[in-house]
C-alpha cells in the first residue's frame, strides 16, 4: 500500500476510512479488477480499479467527496 498518504495508515491502522468500513472487495479474474465497496451504514460507495490501491485511492476520494458535499450542503439552508 501506498505508506505516503495518510489515507492508507488510517485504514490500515484502524480497518476504516473516515467512518466508512469495508463492505465487500473482490478480484474479477476475467477483467483483471478490483472491487470495493464501503459503507458507513446509511451510504454505500463503490470503486474498481486494476490495483487494490487504485481501487482504495478512488473510494477514499470519493468518501471524501461524500463529506465534501455533506458540509457543503449543510452549510447553506433553503
Amino acid at each position: 500500500m501506498n505508506e505516503h498518504d495518510p489515507r492508507f495508515t488510517e485504514y490500515k491502522n484502524h480497518g476504516n476510512y473516515r467512518d466508512f468500513k469495508e463492505l465487500k472487495g473482490y478480484t474479477d479474474k476475467l477483467g483483471h479488477t478490483t472491487h470495493f465497496v464501503f459503507t458507513n451504514g446509511e451510504k454505500e460507495i463503490f470503486a474498481a480499479g486494476y490495483f487494490k490501491e487504485e481501487a482504495l485511492t478512488k473510494i477514499f476520494d470519493r468518501i471524501d467527496k461524500y463529506y465534501s458535499n455533506k458540509k457543503a450542503s449543510s452549510s447553506f439552508p433553503i
